[in-house]
């Protein structure tokens, strides 16, 4: 399979879902393979949350459920609008461009950037989605130009590191600089910012980071299966929490609340679990210790 969905228990129309989706997708479109960053500055504006199997389908499913979205770029999700599941392969279960024996090949510069059908249901799924438009051929034309970049962008810098004189850091900045240049993002580039994003939800997860960090509270963000967001370090314990967004309330509410099939998913992994809630509004951050019956509530930041 292409991608891997996570368990998740947020819906289609959660403040979570994109951020959700943009990171178990990779930043980059199930259907097509577009990335993020091959639509130069409009990056995630130019992808959307799409219903797999479509709302209008009669199929018998929770359709605004997660094990439903895929990440898609709008040219895809607009042709595939309300097309049947039938006529498409499905990025999480099947091979489509990756594995040993993919349906899907891309045919690089020789073949003009086209992509052929190795068997008859990836012929069906490059014809439903139009996939040798002259859009995507010029997607993967520049797919291919930023490879070729970044691996002369390599070659530059191991060669100026190889000069007495060249200062251990220099190549790094460099590297990063011409990355930025050539409009590439490698892994290492995918940081705490980019993961988030910049939607409401993605700037809101930036905002806590920024109140950890002002309070030296050592954290690593995760996005974990189970809307396991974030794991942080107060006091002599370590919390793995997720961070719950309230966007309404003016003052403090009571304990937020947990899915019981969820809370049962945090006890398998045997975790401490923790509740990261913030007010939008007021930007008052609360920790709350899940496995403390109490419900003992600390304020982080008031």
């Amino acid at each position: 399979m292409d991608h891997i969905r996570k368990r998740r228990w947020v819906r289609y129309g959660h403040l979570k879902c994109k951020m959700y989706l943009r990171n178990d997708f990779q930043f980059k479109c199930a259907y097509c393979g577009m990335r993020e960053q091959d639509t130069g500055v409009q990056l995630e504006d130019a992808f959307e949350k799409d219903h797999f199997v479509a709302v209008a389908s009669k199929q018998p499913l929770d359709h605004d459920a997660y094990d439903n979205m895929v990440y898609a770029c709008s040219k895809c999700n607009g042709t595939k609008s309300n097309m049947s599941i039938s006529l498409l392969l499905d990025p999480c279960k099947d091979d489509i461009y990756s594995g040993n024996r993919p349906h899907v090949q891309c045919l690089g510069e020789n073949g003009y950037y086209r992509v052929i059908g190795n068997t008859p249901e990836g012929c069906q799924y490059i014809k439903s989605l139009k996939l040798n438009a002259k859009f995507y051929r010029d997607m993967r034309k520049q797919q291919e130009q930023s490879r070729k970049n970044e691996e002369e962008i390599k070659k530059m810098v191991d060669r100026l590191s190889r000069i007495p004189e060249f200062p251990d850091n220099l190549g790094k900045r460099l590297q990063a600089l011409l990355q930025d240049c050539f409009s590439l993002l490698t892994p290492d580039q995918m940081d705490d910012a980019y993961r988030c994003g910049k939607s409401k939800a993605g700037q809101a997860f930036q905002k806590v980071l920024f109140i950890l960090q002002e309070l030296a509270i050592p954290y690593e963000l995760l996005f974990d299966e189970d809307d396991l967001d974030i794991k942080i370090q107060y006091g002599e314990k370590e919390y793995i929490c997720e961070i719950i967004l309230n966007d309404v309330a003016d003052s403090p509410v009571r304990k937020p609340r947990m899915k019981r099939e969820q809370r049962e998913k945090w006890k398998e992994k045997l975790i401490n679990g923790g509740i990261l809630y913030f007010y939008l509004r007021i930007e008052r951050l609360e920790l709350y210790d899940m496995d403390d019956e109490n419900g003992h509530v600390i304020c982080l930041k008031e």
